[in-house]
């Protein structure tokens, strides 16, 4: 096999990725609104896109967003409540990961209305400071600002006051029990 056939066949299972990556969307937005309490914070997913940085040329972050139907609609669009995040990363050094996480807030009443899909960094970026407080309840990390991470937290993490997370290997979630996996998960956290 020469090299022009390697990066043939590379595209090829990343076009397949993307694929499926779009049925897992699809599938979750559907079943949120039909079979579980949870409905879609925004109509699409946010994700890191550049043209002028070519890192950002392939989207590897992935990120949905959540909330509990039954918590009070805001006059700004948004639930006052927790946002529940799944998060599809294809970055991680092991294994594309599932990260499903629960992101509560000190006042999300004061938000602007939506969300940019470029807004990826509010949910990607306190889950990766090492300036947070991180502890673990069984299988399920936590974190916590920290009096270093404090005034990131209050101005570029949203007011974020803690963030509850569970990771999976996105491998491991299928056709048949991808709705148990992420919605339960939103459930327990």
């Amino acid at each position: 096999m020469n090299l022009g056939e390697n990066i043939g066949n590379a595209f090829q299972v990343v076009k397949k990725t993307y694929e499926n990556i779009d049925k897992l969307i699809s599938y979750c937005i559907t079943a949120s609104e039909k079979e579980s309490h949870f409905v879609p914070a925004v109509t699409k997913f946010l994700r890191y896109r550049s043209d002028n940085d070519w890192q950002g040329w392939l989207t590897q972050e992935f990120f949905l967003l959540f909330q509990d139907k039954q918590s009070e609609k805001l006059k700004n669009g948004w639930r006052n409540g927790p946002v529940y995040v799944l998060e599809i990363n294809m970055t991680e050094d092991s294994e594309p990961m599932a990260i499903i996480s629960k992101f509560e807030y000190e006042d999300i009443s004061t938000w602007d209305a939506g969300c940019s899909p470029a807004s990826y960094w509010a949910f990607y970026d306190p889950l990766r400071d090492e300036t947070m407080n991180c502890r673990k309840d069984g299988d399920i990390n936590i974190l916590t600002p920290s009096a270093v991470a404090a005034q990131k937290t209050s101005k570029d993490y949203w007011g974020v006051s803690k963030i509850s997370y569970k990771k999976f290997p996105l491998a491991d979630i299928t056709a048949e029990n991808a709705k148990d996996i992420i919605f339960n998960t939103f459930h327990m956290l």
